[in-house]
């Protein structure tokens, strides 16, 4: 039954009775469902609403939209200028952090490449082609005769040997030990001194190499360079010095060259030639590796900084 079934079934009822003269209720229960139906009719009756309708709200929600999100995104831009200036800060700071690395990295190149060059310089200087000895067969047999026999003489002992070339160099042109640090060490005391020992040390051994490989003139070159190269390392001799003639002179001397046949000379002579002129090849070599060993500290000294 209806809401409006229930209402027309009580009217019904009240104007029957009325007709009759009779006051006739069909029944208790017929009036209390009817009560009970009023009631849950005036309960859900609709109000008039005291706000917006639905499409009223929905119209000004859709109105309000675009705004909450600019409001939003104008929110969320602020952190992201923020967030983007930060970055360009970071970046700035990394850029200059990155150009800083950069330079110390070609710094560190250049460096690296000076030192390269530098232990590469000898090598690359150094003849690339065989060296062709001026001896002859004959003179290299005379020499190694000569060589035996003073070798002989000094009781097998190629130090004494080595010494009595030093000696004679210092013989010849004393002010020469101003340079080897030995101006105030008397010649008779020479052989005393610790420094000088060491030079002889260096002789013999260059000496001795030479006299094994005198078939052998480019073998012979790279010891008679090395020797000429510790002059600049451990000495103050000169390229251009008049120590290298008189090398030559004392290298003829000091085996008694001078005193024997012209053909020993000559041989002994050429070899002092060659000698000394490799020498002087090793010491050039070893001069502009020092140049480059000074510019290299330099370099690191401006790294430092």
């Amino acid at each position: 039954m209806s809401f409006g079934q229930g209402l027309t079934f009580s009217r019904r009822s009240t104007l029957d009775s009325k007709s009759t003269g009779q006051l006739e209720i069909s029944t208790l229960h017929d009036f209390q469902f009817f009560c009970s139906q009023r009631a849950q009719f005036l309960s859900v009756r609709p109000r008039k609403p005291s706000t917006m309708s639905l499409e009223e709200t929905s119209l000004s929600s859709r109105q309000q939209l675009p705004l909450a999100k600019h409001s939003c995104v104008k929110k969320d831009l602020m952190p992201s200028r923020c967030s983007s200036r930060h970055q360009k800060n970071t970046e700035s700071v990394r850029s200059h952090s990155e150009n800083r690395k950069l330079s110390q990295n070609l710094l560190a190149s250049n460096l690296e490449a000076l030192s390269r060059s530098c232990s590469n310089l000898r090598q690359a200087l150094q003849p690339n082609i065989e060296i062709s000895g001026d001896l002859t067969t004959t003179q290299n047999n005379a020499i190694r005769r000569l060589w035996k026999q003073e070798l002989k003489n000094c009781r097998e002992n190629e130090l004494e040997l080595a010494s009595r070339l030093l000696l004679r160099i210092f013989a010849i042109d004393s002010r020469l030990q101003a340079p080897f640090h030995l101006s105030n060490v008397p010649y008779y005391e020479l052989r005393k001194n610790q420094l000088f020992e060491i030079y002889v040390k260096a002789i013999e051994s260059t000496l001795s190499f030479i006299m094994l490989h005198l078939y052998n003139p480019t073998a012979m070159s790279k010891s008679l360079q090395a020797l000429g190269a510790q002059h600049v390392i451990y000495t103050g001799i000169q390229y251009r010095s008049s120590y290298w003639k008189i090398v030559n002179q004392a290298f003829i001397e000091f085996v008694n060259a001078d005193r024997t046949s012209v053909d020993v000379f000559d041989a002994w002579n050429v070899l002092g030639n060659f000698c000394v002129e490799q020498m002087r090849i090793g010491y050039k070599i070893e001069y502009k590796a020092q140049k480059v060993l000074e510019r290299l500290r330099a370099a690191k000294n401006v790294a430092k900084r």
